[in-house]
């Protein structure tokens, strides 16, 4: 017990006590394949999320009325959507990720054919139709997204049972 009648309490060191430090045990050593599972959701994420931000970028690129305002605007729902589509793939939720997957897939392919317009010197119409195209694909892609990780996690799941005392 502290000793409240000194200046400064002071509680001696218990040896036998729980809360002595020399008496815990050595926390175990993490390997770097575990560390990596464990944060497998926040690293694929992160580069999910970085991806389609990437891919707005990409979109808004072809516009010739420059909307800066776009993409910072939208930014937090690419990046939700990175995490929701990351944790549907880790955890293979792939009926509730497949709609965003293959909307994904097209999203990536309109996005190179309209890189790939920019650089053969294509008609601005195409170049515009396939920004549109992407900017829509992209739209429904969060959208998709987001809405497969709220049925995966709340709207699917049976109500849980109440505890037993």
């Amino acid at each position: 017990m502290a000793d409240f009648t000194l200046p400064a309490p002071y509680e001696p060191q218990k040896e036998q006590a729980l809360h002595d430090p020399r008496a815990k045990p050595s926390p175990p050593k993490l390997a770097w394949r575990d560390v990596l599972r464990a944060n497998a959701v926040l690293i694929l994420g992160t580069v999910l999320g970085l991806g389609l931000i990437a891919l707005a970028f990409e979109a808004r690129a072809s516009w010739h009325v420059r909307r800066d305002w776009v993409v910072p605007t939208t930014a937090p729902f690419y990046a939700a959507a990175g995490m929701a589509m990351a944790a549907l793939i880790v955890r293979r939720a792939w009926a509730a990720a497949a709609p965003s997957l293959v909307l994904l897939a097209l999203l990536l392919a309109v996005t190179g054919v309209d890189v790939w317009a920019a650089f053969s010197g294509q008609s601005d119409a195409l170049r515009d139709a396939l920004a549109i195209l992407a900017g829509v694909l992209l739209g429904f892609t969060v959208a998709a997204t987001l809405a497969a990780y709220a049925w995966a996690e709340w709207l699917r799941r049976p109500e849980e049972p109440a505890p037993q005392s």
